[in-house]
């Protein structure tokens, strides 16, 4: 039997592989979640599940890609951002990791097998062509055709052993893949109670603020009541001042007629009053600055509340 020569065209992708392309991305688009082969064959209502998984191989290759470019985080704040994308890509890239390894290790075990089938097949072909051979020759050697024919179905029973490997293979990859298919749901779940949690916190934090500045307002406006009540009292306390001033220079213009035997209390009065005078000046300038607080909110919550009785001991 002649061999037959095998030639390699270039690869040539039918339309079946890109429609299950756009499949996988409508259903990931959907669900959230990565399309299985029946999903896709469903979607697409083509039955070829061989083209259908290697659509979807190629479709995974190139998801991370796209979804690290993706920098569009509806209602999450700036600097969690960086945040939820670490999370993201890191579970991200621990499952494509691990899917990697998985498929490298089933791709060599197949890669094995079919090197095994190909030599098999290549010994029956060989036993094949030498059988026949030997027939067109020698009619008298049918016996080591038999024996040769025997040989030739142990090959067959080593290739239907093989062909199980490759079947039970496929399973195992399968299998495989639908794990990792779990473990990006979990992941994905993970990261939609992360942006519950966050956006709770923000709304708690926001009326803790609120609550805060109104707070901060009611305490300002008995602030500056208590100001307008000192305020008052510190007119009352310079009006009597005024007129205690009055009194002291009257009882100074009689003191100054009475003559040398007074001279000792004029001096006294005289220092009693720069005295007071000094006193109430400073009085003033506390009821200047306290108005100046009152007008001035901003420098009123900057600046400590003086005690009164501070004041009081100053007077």
């Amino acid at each position: 039997m002649a061999r037959r020569r095998l030639t390699t065209l270039p690869e040539r992708r039918p339309p079946t592989f890109d429609l299950a392309r756009d499949a996988c991305e409508a259903l990931f688009r959907e669900t959230g979640l990565t399309p299985g082969t029946d999903a896709v064959v469903e979607r697409i209502g083509v039955n070829n599940r061989p083209l259908v998984r290697k659509a979807i191989e190629s479709w995974l290759l190139d998801l991370p890609a796209r979804l690290y470019r993706r920098e569009d985080l509806p209602e999450v704040p700036p600097e969690l951002v960086g945040q939820f994308r670490g999370l993201w890509e890191a579970a991200v890239q621990a499952a494509d990791r691990r899917f990697a390894e998985e498929r490298a290790g089933l791709q060599a075990g197949i890669e094995a097998r079919a090197a095994e089938l190909a030599a098999a097949q290549t010994a029956q072909a060989e036993a094949e062509a030498e059988a026949e051979a030997a027939r067109a020759e020698l009619a008298g050697q049918r016996a080591i055709a038999a024996a040769l024919e025997a040989g030739l179905a142990g090959e067959r029973e080593t290739v239907q052993a093989t062909t199980a490997l490759l079947r039970q293979a496929e399973a195992e990859a399968a299998r495989r893949a639908a794990l990792l298919e779990t473990e990006r749901g979990h992941a994905a779940e993970r990261i939609a109670f992360l942006e519950e949690r966050i956006e709770k916190d923000n709304a708690w934090y926001l009326q803790r603020i609120a609550e805060e500045r109104a707070d901060a307002r009611q305490e300002a406006a008995r602030e500056l009541a208590r100001r307008d009540d000192e305020l008052g009292r510190l007119r009352l306390d310079a009006a009597r001042r005024d007129t205690e001033l009055r009194a002291l220079r009257e009882e100074l213009a009689g003191l100054k007629g009475r003559g040398e035997a007074q001279a000792q209390a004029l001096a006294a009065a005289q220092a009693a009053l720069e005295e007071k005078t000094a006193a109430l000046a400073a009085l003033a300038g506390e009821a200047a600055a306290m108005r100046r607080e009152a007008a001035d909110p901003a420098r009123r919550a900057a600046k400590p509340i003086p005690k009164r009785g501070g004041a009081q001991r100053r007077r």
